[in-house]
C-alpha cells in the first residue's frame, strides 16, 4: 500500500500521470553531534579541511582497478587534500549509487543516489567531520492514499547520522545549502566511525555526494567491511513509510518515514551485515496500487538510480549478497481499484522476477515473504480472504522456483501475526511491528547461513 510521487519525465516514460508542482524549500542549519551533545554546526574553513573530491575518486568506474561499487558493497577512494598531496582515504559506500557526468569543466563528479537506506561510512581520526551533499528542492505535490488526495509541502527530508556506537542522530537536508557538519569537538586520539544514511525513499529526489571533510590534523583509516551483504527488495513496508507515525490514521509525510527504523536497517545492525534495500511506496509485481503495470519493482530492480534521467545498476561489478528478502506483493493484492488481480499472471510475474534475482545473484539465499499488511478480508480476486490468497500464489510461487533446480530459496509468513498492529501512518508497519519483522527475519538467515 501506499502511493506514487516522481519526477515528470520519468512518470511519463512509464506512463503514469504526475501530481507535483514546482517548488523549492529552504531550511536552517541542523544541529549535529559534538562530543555527547548536539549543537549548531561550525564551519570549518577551506584551509583545514581535508575533502575527499569525488571527481577524483570517481577515476575507476564501477568494475575498475581501483574501485569497487556493488550491492551493500564497499567504495574506497583517494583523497586529496587543499594542497593537492594525495593521500589514503576511504569512504565506504552501501547501497546502489551511480558516478554522474559533470555539468561544467571544473565540477567534481558526485555520486547520484535514491534509494532508500543508501549509505556512507568513513573511519578516521580527526575533530570533526562533514559531509557535502546536494539536493533538489522538494516540490509541492498531491499523493492520492486510499482514493483521498493528500497534499505535501515538506522542505526537508532526513539522514541518520551515527557516530561510532552513540545513538544516531537525524539531520535535516534541503536544497539551499551543501555542507553539513556531522560531529565536531571529537577525541583526537581515539579512531571514529561515521555512518550516513538516507532516510526518504526515492521519489524525494536524486541526492548528489559530493565530498567529505576532515577538521585539522584529520586522517581518513582503512574501512571495516562487515561480514555479510543482504539486499532487500520491496515496497513501502520496506522503505519504512509511516514507521514514526502516532497512530493508523496519519498520512504519508517524508518526517515519518526512516529506513533507519525499518526492518532492513534493523537485520544490518542485528546481524553485523550491510543492507542495500530496494523499495518503492505502491509498486507491486505485476501491478501498481493504481493499477498501473510500468514502473513495478521487476523494472527498478534494475536500476542503480530510479529516477530521470534513470541510471542502470551494474550487477556484475557488485559484490555477491549473502541473502536476498523479497516482500512484495501487497499493492498487486491490495490495490487495482477494486478490479481482481489475475492471479496466474500475478504468479508468472513473480516467478520471472525471482529467477531474475537468482540470474543476478547466483549464491545468495533468498527469502520470499508474506505481507504483514494483507489480512483476513474479502478479496475481490478470488474466493477466501486477501490473506488466504496471496500467502496461497506465494507458496506455489516459491514451490515452482525449488521444483526448477533453486534449493536455496523459502517462504517467510509475516502474516498472521497477533502481535503486529500495523499502527503506522495508512495502517503501515511502525517501528515495534517493524522490529518482530526484523526478529523473525535473523533467525532464519542465522539459521541458514549458519550464523
Amino acid at each position: 500500500m501506499g502511493q506514487k510521487v516522481e519526477s515528470r519525465g520519468f512518470l511519463r516514460r512509464r506512463g503514469l500521470r504526475p501530481r507535483s508542482e514546482p517548488g523549492a524549500g529552504s531550511r536552517d542549519a541542523p544541529p549535529v553531534p559534538r562530543g555527547n551533545a548536539r549543537f549548531p554546526s561550525r564551519r570549518t574553513s577551506h584551509r583545514e579541511a581535508i575533502f575527499v573530491a569525488i571527481a577524483a575518486v570517481l577515476a575507476g568506474a564501477c568494475g575498475g582497478t581501483t574501485r569497487t561499487c556493488g550491492s551493500s558493497g564497499s567504495t574506497s577512494f583517494s583523497a586529496s587534500s587543499d594542497g593537492g598531496a594525495a593521500s589514503l582515504a576511504s569512504v565506504r559506500l552501501v547501497g546502489r549509487f551511480d558516478p554522474a557526468v559533470p555539468r561544467a569543466p571544473d565540477d567534481a563528479r558526485p555520486l547520484r543516489f535514491a534509494w532508500s537506506g543508501s549509505s556512507f561510512e568513513v573511519r578516521f581520526t580527526g575533530p570533526s567531520i562533514a559531509m557535502r551533499l546536494r539536493t533538489p528542492p522538494l516540490e509541492p505535490h498531491t499523493v492520492v492514499v486510499d482514493g483521498k488526495p493528500v497534499s505535501m509541502a515538506e522542505k526537508a527530508t532526513a539522514y541518520a547520522v551515527r557516530v561510532d556506537d552513540r545513538p544516531p542522530v537525524s539531520l535535516d537536508v534541503s536544497s539551499d545549502r551543501e555542507r553539513y557538519e556531522l560531529a565536531s569537538q571529537l577525541d583526537l586520539a581515539t579512531p571514529h566511525i561515521v555512518r550516513v544514511m538516507r532516510e526518504a525513499e526515492a521519489f524525494a529526489g536524486v541526492h548528489e555526494l559530493l565530498g567529505v571533510e576532515l577538521g585539522p590534523g584529520g586522517r581518513f583509516l582503512p574501512p571495516r567491511v562487515p561480514p555479510l551483504r543482504i539486499e532487500v527488495v520491496g515496497d513501502s513496508i520496506t522503505c519504512g513509510y509511516g514507521v514514526l507515525g502516532a497512530n493508523e490514521h496519519c498520512p504519508f509525510t517524508y518526517a515519518t518515514e526512516r529506513a533507519s527504523a525499518a526492518y532492513g536497517a534493523r537485520l544490518g545492525l542485528s546481524l553485523d551485515a550491510d543492507v542495500t534495500t530496494v523499495c518503492w511506496s505502491g509498486r507491486g509485481v505485476l501491478r501498481n496500487y493504481d493499477g498501473s503495470k510500468t514502473g513495478t519493482m521487476p523494472e527498478l530492480y534494475e536500476l542503480a538510480v530510479p529516477a530521470d534521467p534513470p541510471a542502470p545498476w551494474s550487477f556484475a561489478a557488485a559484490p555477491r549478497a549473502d541473502a536476498v528478502v523479497v516482500n512484495l506483493g501487497t499493492n498487486d493484492f491490495l490495490g487495482g481499484a477494486g478490479v481482481p488481480l489475475d492471479l496466474v499472471a500475478f504468479e508468472e510475474a513473480y516467478v520471472r522476477f525471482l529467477r531474475r534475482v537468482r540470474e543476478r545473484e547466483p549464491t545468495a539465499f533468498v527469502l520470499v515473504t508474506t505481507s504483514p499488511m494483507l489480512k483476513a478480508e474479502a478479496s475481490p480476486s478470488g474466493p477466501g480472504t486477501v490473506q488466504e490468497l496471496a500467502r496461497a500464489r506465494l507458496e506455489r510461487v516459491v514451490a515452482r522456483r525449488i521444483e526448477e533446480g533453486d534449493h536455496r530459496i523459502e517462504l517467510v509468513p509475516l502474516d498472521g501475526d497477533a502481535t503486529s498492529q500495523n499502527r503506522g501512518c495508512d495502517s503501515h508497519p511502525n517501528a515495534d511491528d517493524n522490529a518482530r519483522i526484523a526478529a523473525r527475519l535473523e533467525r532464519v538467515i542465522r539459521a541458514r547461513l549458519r550464523r
